[in-house]
């Protein structure tokens, strides 16, 4: 295990990250992770760690098998839910809690895997209102000191190469529950009549989205204007922004 974890009697809570594709929920874990590991002894335990935590592997894992003391397995996703049902159905001293965002009905299993759950945790009143048992409230936050506005907004906007004076930014997966559409709408509309704005989405599109993402450049077509594939440059990911690109539509 890492520095920061001196040993497995230690560790306070453990960060899983089980999903194979870089999502939303990874960029939001990675920069939650490392906030949490200066509050508990941590531990990342998956894919994609960001730094600021310590990692830990299966053998880790296997070292807490019915330890004394009980550690938190903070969950995101349905199957890290189910691993630590079943971690703690096979003597895994685990106290499960389930972070939900969705704000959605969600499906029987993910109900019955939110009812094993010692506590759940809503990032909003809203997708608190879509579960069905009670969830404290922690609102997403934002880390103001990366993501801060520039100095000097003029100049960070021309090293973007972006056409025009100012643009509006739309983040996040390009997807239809998302309201990707909506955005698009608003800038048909918008964009003829204000000349020195422009537009930018950023975000990944899935295999299972794409029909919907060319649809959404057909649309732009056919209102006789221009969509082009532009690069933030690094420091970014399939679902987070790089601080450039976030300081450019500052």
């Amino acid at each position: 295990m890492g520095s920061e974890t001196k040993s497995a009697d230690d560790l306070e809570l453990i960060v899983p990250n089980l999903h194979r594709r870089y999502s939303g929920v990874t960029a939001t874990n990675r920069m939650v992770a490392p906030k949490l590991a200066k509050l508990f002894r941590a531990a990342w335990f998956g894919t994609d760690a960001p730094d600021g935590i310590a990692r830990m592997g299966v053998g880790d894992l296997l070292k807490l098998w019915r330890r004394a003391r009980p550690l938190i397995w903070h969950a995101r996703r349905n199957d890290e839910m189910i691993v630590g049902v079943l971690l703690r159905l096979l003597g895994w001293p685990l106290k499960l809690v389930f972070t939900s965002a969705a704000q959605r009905h969600h499906t029987w299993i993910t109900r019955w895997l939110i009812s094993r759950m010692d506590a759940i945790i809503a990032t909003s009143v809203i997708s608190a209102s879509y579960l069905k048992r009670e969830a404290t409230i922690v609102l997403h936050g934002v880390d103001t000191d990366t993501y801060a506005p520039p100095s000097d907004r003029a100049a960070a906007f021309a090293e973007s190469g972006l056409p025009g004076r100012y643009a509006i930014g739309c983040f996040g997966r390009v997807r239809a529950q998302k309201g990707s559409d909506v955005f698009v709408d608003a800038m048909l509309r918008l964009l003829p009549r204000y000349p020195d704005f422009t537009a930018v989405m950023v975000g990944a599109i899935t295999v299972d989205q794409t029909g919907f993402a060319n649809d959404l450049k057909k649309r732009i077509e056919a209102a006789g204007l221009t969509s082009r594939r532009y690069s933030a440059g690094t420091g970014g990911s399939p679902s987070t922004p790089s601080p450039r690109a976030m300081r450019a539509l500052a």
